[in-house]
């Protein structure tokens, strides 16, 4: 069995642009997950009817998460430049694309349960 048959030789699929944009998309997909899972968590501490601190808590975090979440969309995947890509352009188009879109839903999610816990908060 010759070398080439043990070891394939590795091609690579995109370019070193590309590699780079699928790089900076994952890292943003990273910390978009990060926010998800934290924004879940809050979801689930509001929805036990947790004490008046606690509930100002979650609020003010809910308020720091959105900023964040905002910036890394604007910062972080909206930079994130595909149109000039050969190799890499239509598949780190189509994952920027869903990037966004998540990143946009979590910060209208995020905004509604600010509002409503601020309402909350309100009526106490």
């Amino acid at each position: 069995m010759s070398d080439e048959t043990q070891h394939p030789s590795i091609q690579r699929a995109y370019s070193a642009r590309s590699e780079d944009a699928f790089g900076r998309l994952e890292l943003a997909n990273v910390q978009l997950t990060s926010h998800e899972v934290r924004f879940k968590e809050l979801v689930l501490t509001a929805e036990k009817g947790p004490s008046k601190d606690k509930l100002i808590d979650i609020k003010n975090e809910l308020a720091l998460m959105v900023g964040k979440v905002d910036k890394l969309q604007m910062k972080d995947i909206d930079t994130i430049i595909v149109g000039e890509l050969d190799s890499g352009q239509q598949d780190a188009r189509v994952a920027r694309k869903e990037l966004n879109k998540r990143a946009s839903d979590l910060s209208e999610r995020i905004k509604k349960l600010h509002a409503a816990i601020v309402k909350h908060l309100a009526s106490l």
